[in-house]
Formats: C-alpha cells, sequence, structure tokens
C-alpha cells in the first residue's frame, strides 16, 4: 500500500512539474524528499484495534452484549457493547514495548 501512495505522489508531481514547467532536477529533488518524509510519518501511527461480531451457536448475531478486553500485563480492562449486527471493536490499543 506505501508503495502505491508514493507511486501516486510520484505522478502527482511529475503532473505538477509538467504543468508549472518546473525542471526535471526540481522535481526529482521534490519527490525525494516526500519519499524520505513518508516513512518516518508512517511509523508514527502506534495504536492497534481490535473488532469482531458476537454468534450465537446458531450462527445468529447476538445484540446488546458487553465484550472485555483484558491486558494482562498491563492489568488494564476496557469493555464495549455489541451494537445491532452483533459487532463490537475496541480501538487505539497501545501494544506492549
Amino acid at each position: 500500500m506505501r508503495g502505491i501512495r508514493m507511486l501516486q505522489i510520484s505522478a502527482v508531481m511529475t503532473r505538477l512539474a509538467i504543468g508549472l514547467r518546473f525542471k526535471p532536477v526540481v522535481v526529482s529533488i521534490a519527490i525525494s524528499a516526500l519519499l524520505l518524509v513518508l516513512p518516518a510519518a508512517h511509523a508514527q501511527a502506534i495504536y492497534g484495534s481490535i473488532v469482531g461480531t458476537v454468534i450465537d451457536g446458531s450462527g445468529a448475531v447476538v445484540p446488546g452484549i458487553t465484550v472485555t478486553l483484558k491486558d494482562l500485563s498491563k492489568g488494564t480492562v476496557r469493555t464495549t457493547e455489541t451494537d445491532s449486527t452483533g459487532s463490537y471493536s475496541f480501538r487505539q490499543l497501545i501494544p506492549d514495548p
């Protein structure tokens, strides 16, 4: 995915360069600068998520059920409730170092 994003940015920069009559050297420097910054910006996301659906033995979804997530190493507990489709999610989970 990151490779596709870099190619898209490269294509946009090339179109900008053609439209604005930039010199190829300036375009190359701009693309190189973007490629150096993108991996560092991407590395800042340290959160994880857990999502799922609660179903009963017959395969039907179960709305309104409390789901508990326990982090044994940190001693924390988070709870959420399933929605009308039986889905639940825990967002912005910080992994152990």
